[in-house]
């Protein structure tokens, strides 16, 4: 039927239409009205006082404003309704007081009543309306019209048939209407005759309001239905019905389509009222003008359904269901089919209502019905109880991924709090079963990211009503993705998983599992970090990484600890060490690769604290050279106990270690046993070369002669004896000196007294002889002292006018000779002595500079490393050992010559001999 609102705007539109056409300047205009006509139009009003002037000046400012007002809308986009009103009600209220001024000029404002009469209709003021429709003096159809539909608004039936008839007797183009109107006016009264005679002359009037005619054809089957009787819906009566499409429509296809609608109808209304035998012939006249079976069946089914259903002929039910298509149909063309197997669902629903246990045959006919429901309707969003009741059925069936599929297409705004619990709930237990029937066939990636969402991202384990706890649900999935991970262990998607499993476990309490989940991962990392091709500092701090994050009670975690150690030689391993040595004492044992590459780092690194703490724990297992290593590092460190651990020893190396540590002060020379005799001797004797008289020479000469033959022979005898070498060279000291006494004695013995000078000079000349063999004894002895004492010993410092240092140049070369040989090649020394030794000179602790240099001595290969290493001894600790065993394993080490030069400065030749050894390396260097 056509709501007679849109009859009633259709007539005001035309209405207003005429009015503003009235004025044919305003009838031409195609451009928006600027306000200034407005402006013009609102001054003429105001200046007018002719009232038929003012009335038709009304008319016309109507007019101008609605055409503003319509251009303002379309540029400005103001289509809020509240404020259309707003403009109506302004329109209205004006021409209200317009009405009030011109009411005394006795005109006739019968245009004015019309206006006013239209738009209080149109604002469904129904009331306002019909008091101006019925002030107007000569009413017109369409007046009479719109007087209708106000009435037949207000449920004044009586009054609005006499409007529509006045309209229906008076206007041949609004007759249709009119008779439509009265045809419904009379089924509002329950005139079911009178409403479809006028259905009838609707049809019959003309071919203008088609769609008047169209709704008509369709509205007259309600007194149709009412008023047939008959006990056969006959060939007559289907002719009837096509036969008055003719009337609808000159459209051949249009009316092939109004004539299966109606018969549809007629198939629908009389199973409506029972009258199934109707229906049955209706379809059979449906049947001759539908080709496509399938659209027969569509048709029928409902019908039919709704008859067996009510009959209880099960049996029939399913054979209709299962005839009908599996496919989705448009629901807006079998809305009757879609209803027709909700309401059988339904109905099979009631019985589990009724009976504990529903028979099996119902129970097929229930999940039947909701098959077939969402088979066809698929997106049906607004039955979701009956999602969720074949998703039950679904799931105990195992059917998981149907279940999915059919609460997948749930509407999201459910107001049913119980049935949104419940779909939710049940989606993910068939989630779960999905999931489950997944994992039991070839894995896929989308059984991965399947299981990846249920678990991490929606945490369905948290859902209410699973059947089992949280954790348990957890714990199933978990098994999932660690059984897909063995399968496929090099998945870096499965390994993500399972890492955003690990940082986000949210079941504390769940120790056991998190820690299965961070060995897996662990073992999985150790894999890749194995077969890696990264240089080994990376690998190290990837595998010190895969322990950090597993549980060191692991395998994994040791493993990957040991790694991170062994590979790397860096410092940090160091701290690697400690944790490896508290966690997993036992396997730091003394002849472990751990244990030895732990503390060859901490020496190297010479953190003397670590290495003790390695050591340490161990000392009941060390050999005797570890023993004197632990004594070393201790007294590096300043325990008294170190010192005794190595003494303890008595092996070379620890008294080795302790000479060094300890360096001895050069040896005293030990003087013979028979040196002071001889040199009392000598000082006796000496002390006896008195002068005497002439008369005594005869007896004193020979007796001093005899005494220094002796002393002089038991000199000889001592020197030949190869004393210490400063004895040596004292004994030569002591022959030159008594020698020169004994020569300086004999030539100053006196000469007679009384002699001429012939006599004095025969005298002399014969005791010259003697005189001259004595100074020849002295040169002889003085020579050997000059030449050969000073460079016996470098402690032989005296020196005097009768042995004055005068070294052969034989015995010089000797001495230069022996040093040559004792040079060594300036090869640069190795980089692990370099270390050390830069180490120690860095170091500021005496201690650790000395363990330092210790190891050094112990690590150099040869005399040039053992010199430099010797070397620095002496420049952090200036003592003499130091600096002579760097010249004993190096002579040309120019520091230490220059030491040496600085001691023997008293000795004249050694001086003289180091000053040429000093000259002779500057200038090779």
């Amino acid at each position: 039927m056509l709501e007679p609102r849109k009859i009633l705007l259709l007539i005001l539109v035309t209405i207003a239409g005429c009015f503003v056409c009235s004025e044919s300047a305003l009838a031409q205009i195609r451009f928006r009205i600027p306000q200034s006509t407005l402006d013009a139009a609102e001054r003429q009003l105001a200046q007018e006082m002719d009232p038929y002037r003012r009335l038709q000046l009304m008319i016309r400012w109507i007019g101008i404003v609605e055409e503003l007002e319509r251009e303002d809308e379309a540029e400005f986009g103001r289509e809020d309704f509240q404020w259309i009103l707003e403009s109506k009600r302004k329109i209205l209220d004006r021409l209200e007081e317009e009405r009030n001024k011109l009411l005394r000029a006795g005109l006739n404002l019968d245009p004015l009543h019309r206006e006013l009469g239209f738009r209080h209709a149109e604002l469904r003021q129904h009331e306002e309306g019909v008091k101006y429709f019925r002030l107007l003096t000569e009413p017109t159809p369409d007046d009479f019209m719109a007087l209708g539909d106000s009435l037949f608004a207000l449920e004044k039936l009586e009054e609005a048939n006499e409007a529509y008839l006045k309209v229906f007797e008076s206007s041949k183009e609004w007759r249709s209407v009119a008779a439509y109107k009265l045809a419904w006016t009379a089924l509002r009264q329950s005139r079911y005759g009178r409403a479809l005679d006028f259905f009838n002359r609707s049809l019959q009037e003309g071919d203008s309001h088609l769609q008047i005619k169209e709704q008509a054809f369709r509205d007259r089957l309600i007194p149709y239905l009412e008023l047939f009787e008959k006990p056969v819906f006959s060939a007559q009566d289907a002719k009837e019905w096509k036969d008055l499409t003719r009337r609808v429509s000159p459209n051949a296809e249009k009316r092939a389509d109004l004539y299966q609608e109606a018969l549809k109808e007629l198939i629908n209304g009389f199973t409506a009222k029972g009258k199934i035998s109707q229906a049955q012939n209706a379809f059979f006249f449906l049947s001759q003008e539908i080709e496509d079976s399938l659209e027969i069946l569509l048709v029928s089914a409902p019908t039919w359904i709704r008859v067996y259903r009510a009959a209880l002929d099960h049996g029939a039910v399913v054979r209709i269901l299962r005839s009908l298509p599996s496919r989705p149909l448009d629901a807006a063309k079998t809305l009757t089919l879609q209803a027709e197997i909700f309401n059988t669902a339904v109905f099979y629903e009631g019985f589990g209502q009724q009976d504990e246990e529903i028979p099996e045959e119902i129970t097929e006919i229930l999940f039947l019905s909701y098959q077939k429901y969402f088979q066809l309707y698929p997106l049906d969003e607004g039955v979701n109880p009956l999602r969720v009741n074949f998703s039950q059925m679904l799931f105990e069936r195992d059917m998981a991924r149907e279940c999915l599929e059919i609460l997948g297409n749930r509407s999201s705004d459910d107001s049913e709090e119980e049935v949104r619990a419940a779909a939710i709930s049940l989606e993910a237990r068939c989630e779960l079963k999905f999931l489950d029937q997944l994992y039991a066939e070839t894995h896929q990636a989308f059984f991965y990211e399947r299981l990846a969402k249920a678990l991490l991202e929606d945490k369905i384990y948290h859902t209410p009503n699973l059947g089992a706890s949280p954790e348990r649900v957890f714990e199933r999935l978990t098994r999932m993705l660690v059984g897909s991970l063995q399968q496929r262990t090099g998945s870096r998607e499965l390994r993500g998983y399972l890492i955003q499993l690990i940082r986000n476990f949210p079941f504390p309490e769940m120790e056991k599992l998190f820690e299965e989940l961070q060995t897996l991962s662990a073992e999985l990392r150790f894999q890749d970090v194995s077969r890696s091709k990264a240089l080994p500092a990376a690998r190290a701090k990837a595998f010190f990484q895969i322990f950090q994050d597993a549980n060191p009670n692991t395998e994994v975690a040791k493993v990957s600890l040991k790694n991170s150690i062994l590979l790397t030689e860096s410092r940090d391993a160091l701290e690697h060490c400690d944790a490896f040595q508290n966690i997993y004492t036992p396997d730091f044992g003394l002849g472990t690769e751990i244990f030895a590459h732990c503390a060859a780092l901490a020496e190297h690194y010479l953190d003397l604290e670590r290495e003790l703490q390695y050591w340490h724990p161990l000392e009941k297992e060390l050999n005797s050279d570890q023993r004197v290593r632990l004594g070393m590092i201790e007294m590096a460190l300043g325990k008294a106990e170190g010192q005794k651990r190595i003494e303890a020893e008595a092996s070379e190396l620890s008294k080795s270690v302790l000479r060094v540590w300890n360096p001895p002060n050069p040896p005293e020379i030990q003087t013979p046993r028979e040196w002071p005799r001889l040199e009392q001797e000598a000082r006796s004797w000496t002390q006896g070369l008195r002068k005497i008289s002439f008369d005594q020479i005869s007896d004193r000469v020979s007796a001093q002669i005899q005494g220094y033959e002796r002393l002089d022979s038991r000199l000889k005898d001592f020197f030949d004896a190869s004393p210490e070498p400063l004895y040596q060279a004292k004994t030569l000291y002591l022959r030159a000196e008594i020698a020169d006494r004994m020569s300086t004695w004999i030539s100053e013995l006196p000469e007679p007294d009384g002699l001429t000078e012939e006599e004095l000079i025969a005298y002399r000349e014969g005791t010259e002889p003697v005189r001259q063999s004595w100074r020849e004894k002295r040169e002889a002895r003085t020579r050997d002292c000059s030449e050969i004492a000073f460079s016996l010993s470098p402690d032989f410092t005296q020196e005097s006018d009768f042995c004055r240092e005068s070294t052969s140049l034989p015995i010089l070369r000797s001495h230069l000779n022996r040093w040559r040989n004792r040079l060594r090649p300036r090869q640069a020394l190795s980089r692990p002595i370099q270390i050390l030794l830069s180490q120690a000179t860095r170091e500021e602790d005496s201690n650790r500079s000395k363990y330092i240099l210790t190891r050094a001595l112990q690590a150099s290969e040869n005399d040039r490393q053992r010199a430099a290493t010797y070397l620095v001894f002496a420049r952090k600790i200036d003592h003499p050992f130091y600096w002579q065993q760097s010249l004993a394993h190096d002579g040309g080490l120019l520091e230490a010559l220059q030491w040496q030069k600085e001691q023997y400065k008293a000795n004249p030749f050694f001086l003289r001999l180091y000053e040429m050894k000093i000259r002779r390396l500057r200038e090779q260097n």
